[in-house]
């Protein structure tokens, strides 16, 4: 709840909500393997107190702002550590518009697949880009060859070695009046010749080469660096559900990773400061983390049925089959009263009274019908003389 309302009392302090800020980060790290966030320290405009940590006085976080890590430059001492931050960014005209320096501590830096001895994640798209531009390239001469194809391309011949082509008195020739002919029929027009003029379709016999294989291999190679499939660009073909499945495995996989890394970068260089400006005792028992949603629900699920297997055969506890198969934590007293099994045990108890109850009242009238009967005639006491014993009713003389 802390954590909660210092964020959005950073949100009514900056203008810019915490979902907003999130999504650009990890836009960031996505797109570049690297993402920042620089923290505004106000003490006028922040409810946390100053703390001291790494030998330094800070004042409270009051904001939060995601830079563009392509104007971002870093200063290391010797031994590779972070010293300072530098944002320095360009005007359109290529000009220096601005530089401004932040100290190391108010920079959270999160990286993605970062070599040893370096300061920055390397981006996977890095040895892609090479199969990018080479599938770019065939595109566009496949979009030349297209538009040349488009256009076909006949040869006509007129005369044969026999009869060549005739040359007329006013200095013109058949050649010349046979291409203006051609040239001025209409589209759907047709040709009649004799048998010493010949027209052939040229573009289709002899076709440029096919370059269908290489955009499809270069196709491949730039989907496999990126870790997508067919299926995820919405060409099913074959797949099933089995093997759509199984080959999207890899994409959620590839999730899975950024999602660690952001919910530990934020988890340890953003929460655990704002949980210790709030005087927070922090521990590994109280520590707020980040979480995201399981993203293959059909796993999710299928793990907790297995939970569920476990703790119904008494294999585990409840408090166990909660932490590790529902990521919740264990039932408080009122949380337990207000399950479904307690409100059966009610339920249950109720009908018992009611049942008990009943049985009472029908108890009490069969006793009070055998005491005193009822019939048409109304109720009466039951008489005390055996039936057929005339000698007790004989008055004695």
């Amino acid at each position: 709840e802390y954590i909660k309302s210092r964020l959005f009392e950073m949100e009514l302090a900056t203008g810019t909500t915490t979902q907003s800020w999130m999504r650009m980060f990890t836009t960031n790290i996505v797109s570049y393997n690297n993402s920042q966030l620089v923290l505004r320290r106000d003490p006028s405009r922040s409810s946390g107190r100053s703390i001291r940590i790494y030998g330094k006085e800070l004042q409270p976080i009051a904001g939060i702002f995601v830079p563009d890590p392509t104007t971002m430059e870093v200063s290391v001492d010797k031994f590779g550590t972070i010293m300072s931050w530098r944002q320095k960014i360009n005007s359109s005209s290529g000009a220096d518009s601005g530089i401004k320096t932040f100290d190391s501590i108010d920079v959270i830096h999160c990286t993605m697949d970062k070599k040893a001895g370096y300061s920055y994640g390397t981006p996977y798209i890095l040895p892609v880009l090479d199969d990018v531009r080479a599938l770019r390239r065939l595109e566009e001469i496949a979009m030349i060859l297209a538009s040349k194809e488009a256009f076909t391309l006949y040869h006509y011949k007129v005369g044969t070695e026999d009869k060549p082509a005739e040359i007329y008195e006013g200095g013109g020739n058949e050649v010349d009046s046979v291409a203006s002919g051609v040239t001025t029929m209409p589209l759907q027009g047709v040709v009649v010749t004799s048998e010493r003029h010949e027209v052939k379709l040229i573009s289709r016999e002899s076709a440029s080469m096919d370059l269908v294989p290489y955009l499809e291999y270069f196709e491949k190679r730039v989907l496999a660096g990126l870790r997508l499939s067919p299926l995820d660009l919405g060409r099913a073909n074959s797949a099933n559900k089995g093997s759509a499945t199984n080959i999207n495995k890899s994409l959620q996989d590839a999730a899975k990773d950024y999602q660690q890394v952001v919910s530990d970068c934020i988890t340890f260089y953003l929460f655990l400061p704002l949980l210790l400006e709030g005087g927070f005792d922090v521990d590994h028992t109280n520590m707020v983390w980040l979480k995201f949603n399981t993203i293959d629900k059909e796993e999710e699920r299928a793990e907790q049925n297995h939970g569920s297997q476990l703790c119904l055969n008494n294999q585990i506890s409840c408090t166990e089959f909660r932490e590790k198969f529902m990521k919740l934590p264990p039932m408080t007293e009122e949380q337990k009263s207000d399950t479904i099994r307690e409100a059966d045990a009610e339920v249950d108890e109720r009908l018992a009274k009611a049942t008990a109850a009943a049985k009472t009242a029908t108890n009490k009238s069969t006793v009070a019908n055998k005491t005193k009967p009822k019939n048409q005639h109304g109720a009466k006491t039951k008489s005390k003389v055996k039936a057929n014993d005339c000698i007790a009713i004989i008055d004695p003389i």
